[in-house]
């Protein structure tokens, strides 16, 4: 740089290949020996008339612009990186920003962002795990229950998913946690033996009696009735709750994917669930009462099922065609209630090589 008796200083022009950085700290510099920096600072000195800081404002811009040696306005370039690192970097001498005509746009309050938003951060902060249960907590539209709080169990008791909904519910849930099954409705059991079944331990230290174990029948996602054994009776549960341990148990598979769980037999999927909030809801609804009975046969004489067995687990078709030609004694329907041994003979079995053996 050169100077003379005007104090006047050059530098070059800003062509956005150069470090803006330098730039900036260069022109900041002489703006800092003629005694120009204050207008920088964004803010006025409170012993400086209005008229003086306003005169001070100009003869900076004054500066820059006189000083710039090629006089091109505020030194704009046509590079492609003008751009670049430019506004972050002066932003830094405007100084605070005023935020007293700012919407937030998410409680719609004036004077402040939603960065800042008080409500938000509250919502965030309760939205947090506490003490030592899991919680999981649903949207604010569903309709299946507001809070679920699962406990951990001690000495062999049973886990209980407890919720503020005290509406009754047809509708089941996949846990993980629970160690049985789990109902709190006496109407949907068909059978139920009534029982000391021990003790449950809800999320809030409350402990409940098992007061029966029985069975319930649930029609699934593919429309097929199917039974759920050992089903523990609990009236303070507010729930269903069907127990993934208890289906591992019995070498059932389970798999989890795209917000759909699926539990299979072989290779067969007998439920599926459906991700609910953080909860997985069974695809299927309970069946109550004669609705759960497959079979339309009107007489307890009806031999269909006897027959069925005899026969290697017959289709109705088959059966229905031996009934027709008079070749099956005692058969009125040939209605018949699901049969798994069917659905196993029908799948697709591995198949394996032909072996050869070589004899010597």
């Amino acid at each position: 740089m050169s100077n003379n008796t005007t104090m006047k200083y050059a530098y070059e022009q800003f062509d956005g290949k150069t470090n803006f950085g330098i730039w900036q700290s260069t022109v900041k510099d002489i703006l800092v020996q003629q005694g120009l920096l204050k207008p920088l600072l964004g803010n006025k000195p409170e012993s400086m008339d209005q008229d003086d800081w306003e005169e001070l404002q100009a003869k900076a811009v004054s500066t820059i612009w006189s000083e710039n040696k090629n006089g091109h306005g505020r030194g704009r370039g046509r590079s492609r990186s003008r751009n670049s690192g430019h506004g972050k970097d002066m932003s830094k001498s405007r100084g605070k920003q005023n935020k007293s005509s700012i919407e937030c746009w998410y409680c719609k309050e004036i004077g402040h962002i939603a960065r800042k938003c008080p409500e938000r951060k509250d919502k965030k902060n309760g939205n947090k795990h506490v003490n030592n249960a899991n919680v999981a907590e649903e949207d604010d539209k569903s309709s299946d229950g507001d809070l679920y709080l699962v406990s951990l169990v001690e000495q062999q008791e049973c886990n209980l998913l407890s919720v503020r909904d005290n509406s009754f519910s047809m509708e089941w849930f996949l846990d993980s946690v629970c160690s049985f099954h789990m109902c709190p409705h006496k109407e949907l059991f068909d059978c139920l033996t009534p029982c000391n079944g021990g003790t449950v331990l809800m999320g809030n230290d409350v402990v409940c009696e098992v007061m029966g174990i029985g069975t319930i029948k649930i029609k699934m996602f593919d429309g097929i009735v199917r039974t759920l054994g050992d089903v523990r009776y609990i009236p303070d549960l507010k729930k269903n709750l069907i127990s993934l341990g208890t289906l591992d148990s019995i070498d059932c598979s389970i798999s989890i994917k795209g917000g759909v769980i699926k539990v299979s037999k072989g290779a067969m999927v007998i439920m599926k669930g459906q991700k609910t909030g953080n909860l997985y809801k069974l695809m299927g609804k309970t069946v109550i009462g004669g609705a759960s009975v497959a079979t339309h046969a009107g007489s307890s004489n009806d031999n269909s099922e006897l027959w069925h067995k005899r026969l290697g687990h017959l289709r109705e078709g088959g059966m229905l065609e031996l009934h027709k030609r008079k070749l099956l004694q005692g058969v009125k329907s040939c209605k018949l209630d699901f049969c798994k041994f069917y659905v196993f003979g029908k799948q697709k079995r591995v198949s394996f090589k032909a072996a050869s053996h070589t004899s010597k």
